[in-house]
């Protein structure tokens, strides 16, 4: 396991100015707002940026009141982080985790826990779990792709067809604390989660695509994905549009173009 994390964190030691550059713009509001609106305690609210990289959503968290720590495993990036936001910054490996019971509010996970191998997961998750005050809420957000694991372009990920699937694997094996968040995560996947995908998008650099999809139920819904930027693998979505429902293919397709700039044009 510590070759694998030796590994990676190479790769980002050695691209730290270029992750920056090609992550600094990127918006995550509404994976911000997902995690704050789930949160009950009244702000400030201390929370975890696990995986923060170069500190572009620390930042973010301390313009909006709150006290967010960062957690990288890559010095250059962990440096960068604390120049950007001006946080503490704890420089630690996913895999060796040393983390105070019951201290955060939330923490976010934002592209970072699919770096940690499968066999591993439920591990890692129990101790972020520990991590949290007993109402904490723990947000993750990965790229999607098509259940392969392995090594790519010099980073060792997990890319899974749907979030959901991560969460079943752990049920079976996941102390009672990882389970129960896990059964929560599975529950938030399943209100999110696509039906089957009747068209789907691209703009002509492919590094962004519109999903058209249709219900169990028989309704019709879209969600825009980037591609990670990184290795050219996963796909992440960029928006909550998954959760609007249309009467037919057409009208998801219209409403996708209204709300999606580059579809329109």
């Amino acid at each position: 396991m510590s070759a694998i994390s030796a590994k990676t964190l190479e790769h980002y030691n050695e691209r730290a100015a270029e992750f920056w550059e090609g992550t600094r713009d990127h918006d995550v509001t509404q994976n911000i707002d997902a995690l704050l609106r789930h949160i009950h305690d009244a702000p400030p609210l201390r929370i975890l940026d696990f995986g923060c990289g170069p500190g572009r959503d620390l930042s973010a968290f301390r313009m909006l009141g709150h006290e967010p720590v960062g957690l990288e495993g890559s010095p250059p990036l962990a440096a960068m982080a604390r120049k950007h936001s001006g946080c503490e910054v704890w420089e630690q490996d996913f895999l060796a985790l040393k983390l105070p019971a019951g201290f955060f509010h939330g923490i976010f996970a934002n592209a970072s826990l699919f770096h940690v191998p499968t066999r591993e997961l439920a591990r890692v998750l129990s101790e972020l779990h520990s991590a949290l005050k007993p109402e904490g809420v723990l947000f993750a957000s990965n790229p999607r792709g098509s259940n392969e694991e392995g090594w790519n372009r010099g980073r060792y990920g997990a890319y899974h067809d749907l979030d959901i699937c991560g969460a079943r694997a752990l049920l079976s094996s996941a102390r009672p604390a990882a389970r129960a968040a896990a059964l929560a995560c599975e529950r938030m996947a399943e209100e999110d989660s696509p039906g089957r995908v009747v068209a789907s998008l691209e703009n002509d650099a492919r590094d962004h695509c519109v999903d058209i999809f249709e219900r169990s139920d028989g309704t019709f819904g879209f969600e825009e994905y980037r591609r990670d930027h990184e290795d050219g693998k996963g796909w992440f979505a960029l928006h909550r549009f998954a959760r609007l429902m249309f009467t037919s293919e057409a009208e998801a397709l219209a409403q996708a173009k209204e709300r999606v700039a580059w579809l329109a044009a």
